[in-house]
């Protein structure tokens, strides 16, 4: 029942290797022998075109009787695929959807009783804005409905302590908010909470300098504009004195901003 082949003889060629490859030795022992120079070099690319050309003869031909060969096999191969294979190939996948079928229905069935229990759960602990498939809970075969309970009183406690944390925070309302957005991450929810208020505080305190450097600036404008404009004027003055007391007397002149000609 298991013998695939009744009968067979097995394949038997009579080739001609080892008398073409003596011929060869001799006819291609010019590749080692031969100076290429420019004299020679234009024989030499000749003789080479001709050496693949016999390889190419050789390989045609190989691929042919390589072709006659495979093909008892690859009859013989399509036959057994045909009578034998694809027949197992076919039982074995009708048979493996149902039992997957069967699986999927006791997972379901599994997934059922979790679910229910875990809305018992949302409901005693108040926390009933938790949707189920947000928990993630994988349920297989192997997992027993003791360890799954397990699990979600896990969670479901995690989530109402969490809850209680929430209102006690200052900014209860947005904490939840980012707390639901974040798989029930509270960790998560108070750092992004925290960041944002203080990105509004920096944004806050730039706001504050531009208006306190704005207000500045409007000031000196201002005073600039309410400042009268003196119109110098002209004097000329005889003064005798040293040399010493005159520099003293340009310098200080200079130091208030009075211009003078020295005649």
């Amino acid at each position: 029942m298991n013998e695939l082949i009744k009968s067979s003889t097995p394949l038997s060629l009579d080739d001609n290797f080892d008398e073409i490859s003596k011929h060869l030795e001799e006819r291609l022992k010019v590749a080692d022998n031969v100076v290429v120079t420019e004299d020679t070099v234009k024989d030499v690319k000749a003789l080479n075109i001709t050496l693949k050309r016999e390889l190419d003869s050789y390989d045609k031909r190989f691929k042919e009787i390589k072709t006659d060969m495979l093909k008892p096999f690859k009859d013989f191969e399509s036959s057994y695929k045909s009578s034998i294979k694809n027949k197992y190939s076919e039982a074995i996948e009708k048979l493996r959807t149902q039992t997957i079928n069967i699986d999927n229905q006791k997972k379901d069935r599994k997934k059922e009783v979790i679910q229910k229990y875990f809305y018992e759960l949302s409901y005693k602990y108040g926390i009933t804005f938790v949707d189920y498939d947000d928990l993630n809970i994988n349920v297989t075969l192997n997992a027993t409905e003791t360890a799954l309970k397990k699990e979600v009183d896990n969670l479901a406690l995690r989530i109402k302590q969490d809850v209680e944390t929430i209102a006690t925070l200052k900014n209860p309302d947005e904490v939840m908010y980012e707390y639901k957005q974040n798989n029930y991450n509270l960790a998560e929810a108070i750092k992004l909470v925290n960041k944002r208020k203080l990105d509004i505080e920096v944004a806050r305190e730039i706001s504050r300098q531009v208006d306190a450097v704005d207000k500045l600036e409007k000031e000196v404008i201002r005073i600039t504009k309410a400042k009268p404009i003196i119109k110098p004027i002209e004097k000329r003055l005889l003064l005798k004195g040293t040399d010493s007391q005159f520099n003293d007397l340009l310098a200080a002149m200079e130091t208030i901003g009075i211009s003078y000609e020295v005649l």
